[in-house]
């Protein structure tokens, strides 16, 4: 890191030995007071929390009787032995991982990106803890981006719609966003995570409907749609099980 010559006298300075505790503790009141309205959380070495900011435990449906454990209730054994594993991982030799972590809330299932690290007290070069950083993720947020910087919204397409979807148009939609356009790929990954009854067939009849509601002749017309908000896509809820992470290698 760079650092001006005063920053660095004022280190030196002011720099104290601490233990591995007292380390511990100074982290988590410096969390508290710069980063006490973002999604972060504290973990020991033992791998439980010991801090999280209010809207960590919102967003992932924690309080405090989950201090001095290792995560939410609704996880299944499975996925919370997954991320335990990876997280001795990160303490023992990674350093920082970066991951998608996917968890259900409000009867859909929402995304995360995940950065977890070390938390090393310079003083004894010991690991004392894990630092958790979470931000709210939308898969296809530069996908949204690109299109509507190099595809503007034809003006044929300037006028509102008012239809509501069914949750199976919005899985389709959510599919197309993320660059899935064939049936017989979106059929497979319905098919995988959501209903095993999904066939070929069935999506090309939905992506019909789909394309009569909202005037369309292609899925790139429905995709210039969802891209400017006008077809609101969604996570398929049963995709993935509540819990997964998934490094990013």
């Amino acid at each position: 890191m760079y650092i001006s010559k005063l920053s660095q006298n004022l280190l030196q300075t002011n720099q104290q030995m601490m233990t591995n505790d007292e380390f511990l503790r100074f982290q988590i009141s410096q969390f508290q007071h710069l980063f006490h309205s973002e999604l972060v959380a504290i973990k020991n070495i033992d791998l439980k929390y010991i801090a999280f900011s209010e809207s960590f435990a919102t967003e992932f449906g924690l309080d405090e009787s989950h201090l001095g454990t290792h995560g939410s209730d609704d996880i299944d054994e499975t996925a919370k032995s997954m991320i335990f594993n990876q997280e001795q991982q990160i303490i023992n030799s990674l350093g920082y991982q970066d991951s998608s972590y996917f968890y259900k809330k409000e009867n859909s299932l929402k995304m995360c990106g995940m950065r977890k690290r070390q938390l090393v007290n310079p003083f004894t070069g010991d690991p004392v803890g894990l630092v958790i950083v979470a931000s709210k993720f939308d898969p296809g947020f530069m996908r949204k981006v690109f299109m509507r910087k190099l595809f503007p919204r034809p003006v044929k397409l300037e006028h509102s719609f008012n239809v509501n979807l069914t949750d199976h148009q919005q899985q389709i939609a959510f599919c197309l966003l993320i660059g899935f356009h064939s049936r017989k790929e979106i059929a497979q990954i319905l098919h995988a995570g959501v209903n095993p009854d999904i066939s070929e067939n069935k999506i090309k009849h939905s992506l019909r409907t789909l394309y009569h509601k909202f005037e369309c002749n292609s899925t790139s017309q429905v995709l210039n749609l969802i891209v400017h908000n006008i077809i609101d896509p969604s996570l398929p809820m049963d995709l993935l099980p509540n819990g997964t992470n998934c490094p990013i290698e």
